[in-house]
């Protein structure tokens, strides 16, 4: 009977489970996400509660909104009105309340830029970088990845130590706080992906199977 009685507990637990694994959350409706450009919309969330959305209202007006709460309510804390909507947001990586990262890039005809900007307000305001930035994963400002424009490199900021590793194909990666880092690299030669990790920050890399 115990055996039944503990099974049971745990079908109803794993059922309430699936049943509420998603809810929808309330968004301005001044900000409807819907009148946006979806594909140039990014979530940054650094703990369960507290997150950031980049979104546009009316199709070409900037927005960063903020929540503290789960979603629940959102605070408008950046707009820019007269955004160029010609220009594209490959990433939007908060590391902390303060520092944080986006960029792309944009095209006019037959002119091509990329761009990055860093915040170091919770993202009120932002400054441009020098660095082209291809992408950021990280949540902590002492310990994260990043890839520049037209390098095969994958760089890491473990505190002092910035660690480097070369790749001779086109990447993306994964950072998720630990020593343990990601990476998939496309031979567009043989089309194949090749998947390698690092156990120690990026440090060393080896071929996962």
């Amino acid at each position: 009977m115990k055996v039944f009685f503990v099974s049971l507990l745990l079908l109803i637990g794993t059922s309430s489970f699936s049943q509420q694994e998603w809810e929808a959350v309330n968004f301005p409706k001044e900000d409807d996400l819907s009148t946006g450009d979806q594909e140039n919309e990014h979530l940054s969330f650094i703990s369960p509660s507290k997150g950031w959305m980049l979104s546009w209202e009316n199709g070409d007006e900037l927005s960063i909104h903020r929540t503290i709460d789960k979603g629940i309510t959102w605070e408008k804390i950046y707009e820019e009105e007269e955004y160029h909507s010609y220009e594209w947001f490959s990433y939007f990586e908060m590391l902390n309340d303060s520092i944080g990262y986006m960029g792309g890039v944009g095209s006019e005809g037959w002119n091509w830029w990329d761009f990055a900007y860093i915040t170091t307000d919770g993202g009120a305001s932002w400054e441009p970088l020098d660095d082209n930035i291809n992408n950021l994963k990280g949540k902590d400002p002492n310990y994260f990845s990043y890839s520049l424009v037209n390098n095969d490199s994958l760089y890491t900021v473990n505190g002092d130590l910035t660690n480097s590793a070369y790749f001779t194909n086109q990447i993306i990666f994964e950072n998720n706080g630990t020593a343990n880092l990601w990476v998939i690299e496309h031979d567009y030669g043989k089309n194949a992906n090749q998947i390698y990790r690092s156990l120690d920050s990026g440090f060393t890399w080896l071929a996962a199977d």
